[in-house]
């Protein structure tokens, strides 16, 4: 049933935008008294709040939009990956007829980047291990392997982030323990509360005087 939308005065929604930053969410209005239908405000996540970009402190702006920059040209980066490779064509990093950056900038999955925003883009996939160099991609007429760039495959990627992740908590709690040891060994050296072997927790015990007193004495009985 649809009947609760008409129940309202005004409806509203958010979501990530489409193919955009994923930081970013778009606030769509599709219902409302006092705003136009279809009116959109785009927020983005920065330190755990929603805030709209022409808040944002200048050079946080300019950090994050090179950051968005950067990210979008990775995913048009890919895309002309994928688009070459279902062609049969091969695409390498290496300066030549099929210098994937010059290849892909002419084409319309690049979404205007140039080839100097897609060699960026090669670079930092090369380095994040997405995609690898002169790896065997088909067969040409002769049988001969067809060599270029190449997308891991997922499953190889998030072993290779599970690996890294694993060496890093082992290596987190190898520099951990000593001082961990170190703690333990304190709380462990620790005399008891009254300073008896064995921990006795009852109240210590009175001191026999040098007047011959033993431990029923009380105060008045001199």
């Amino acid at each position: 049933s649809t009947g609760w939308q008409n129940a309202t005065r005004s409806h509203a929604s958010i979501e990530k935008e489409e193919g955009g930053d994923p930081e970013v969410r778009v606030l769509k209005v599709s219902k409302g008294n006092y705003v136009k239908p279809g009116e959109v405000t785009r927020f983005r996540w920065f330190d755990h709040y929603l805030v709209r970009p022409d808040d944002l402190p200048p050079d946080v702006a300019a950090t994050l939009a090179e950051a968005s920059r950067a990210t979008a040209a990775n995913e048009a980066f890919l895309r002309c990956l994928a688009a070459v490779t279902e062609q049969g064509r091969a695409a390498s990093d290496g300066r030549g007829p099929t210098y994937a950056p010059r290849m892909f900038a002419r084409m319309p999955e690049a979404k205007g980047f140039d080839d100097e925003d897609l060699a960026g883009a090669m670079e930092r996939l090369l380095h994040l291990g997405v995609i690898r160099a002169n790896e065997v991609i088909g067969k040409y007429a002769n049988r001969t392997a067809r060599r270029g760039l190449k997308r891991v495959e997922q499953g190889a990627q998030s072993t290779a982030q599970s690996t890294a992740q694993s060496s890093a908590q082992s290596s987190a709690q190898d520099a951990q323990s000593p001082s961990g040891e170190v703690h333990n060994e304190s709380a462990r050296s620790t005399p008891p509360p009254t300073g008896e072997i064995g921990g006795d927790y009852g109240p210590p015990s009175i001191p026999l005087g040098g007047e011959g007193r033993d431990a029923s004495w009380v105060p008045g009985d001199d």
